[in-house]
């Protein structure tokens, strides 16, 4: 049988922004999926195996699949073969919706008790967007009020500081990561970590946590597992911006990121 001849790339291949499929969650040194994808079309033809055994958030399975080749990811870390699994697998529309209102009746209540505050204009209702920070103290809050039809700021003022001091001495209702920050064993030592913070849950603010631990509770519930793996995708996704380790943006201050890739905090 004569061997194929494969015509070789000889020229650099100039890397794309991620498309959407790929920034659902974020992932560290994510390779360019048009490079990927090149290699993949110029080195095999339709139904051939393509292998990754570093596939870390699945570029070249997905890909592989997307080019009609039967795509392999594999990873130590259950991370990467999770985000990989959930970026390419297929989902009812009607199912997720159907879901997230289920899981919406079993945390909205209990959540915006957390994030009260009083219009600085109108004295009614608001919710909470986001709470600014300096260390352990709130110096900010912008929030949405119902009457008022508008997204406004406010400095905390005493009923807001009351409902921040009520929640540091609640109890956390459920389950949530108590685990070490630490790499074989050893604290991590960089020198833009806080020493303090020395476990997964002070990353983030007790407030933060105990709402996250009831939307992870809530999304537990789901019955249909695809689904369920749906959501714990979008809430791995978002937990990140939910932490201590995102930094004001000026231009922006009702939105943040996560500047660095490791437990910094700003």
């Amino acid at each position: 049988m004569a061997k194929q001849k494969i015509e070789q790339i000889n020229y650099a291949t100039v890397a794309k922004p991620h498309t959407p499929m790929y920034l659902m969650h974020k992932y560290w040194a994510r390779k360019p999926h048009n490079v990927v994808s090149e290699y993949i079309e110029n080195y095999t033809k339709g139904g051939d195996i393509v292998l990754d055994p570093f596939c870390g958030s699945g570029p070249t399975p997905i890909e592989a699949i997307k080019l009609g080749r039967k795509g392999i990811g594999v990873d130590l870390n259950p991370i990467s073969t999770f985000v990989t699994r959930m970026t390419a697998v297929p989902i009812d529309i009607n199912q997720i919706k159907n879901a997230f209102e289920e899981i919406k009746a079993n945390c909205k209540n209990e959540i915006n008790d957390l994030y009260k505050t009083k219009c600085k204009k109108c004295g009614k209702d608001a919710s909470i967007i986001c709470t600014h920070w300096d260390n352990s103290t709130p110096t900010k809050i912008y929030y949405y009020c119902f009457s008022c039809n508008k997204k406004l700021d406010k400095k905390p003022d005493d009923e807001d500081l009351k409902l921040v001091k009520k929640v540091e001495k609640m109890g956390v209702p459920y389950w949530y990561p108590t685990q070490r920050l630490a790499y074989n064993g050893e604290d991590f030592k960089e020198g833009t970590h806080d020493p303090n913070i020395d476990s997964v849950d002070k990353l983030f603010t007790k407030r933060n946590l105990v709402s996250l631990t009831i939307i992870f509770n809530a999304i537990s519930k789901v019955k249909e597992e695809k689904i369920k793996q749906i959501f714990l995708f979008a809430f791995t996704s978002m937990s990140h911006l939910a932490s201590k380790m995102t930094p004001v943006r000026p231009t922006r201050p009702m939105s943040s990121f996560w500047a660095m890739h490791r437990y910094w905090i700003p």
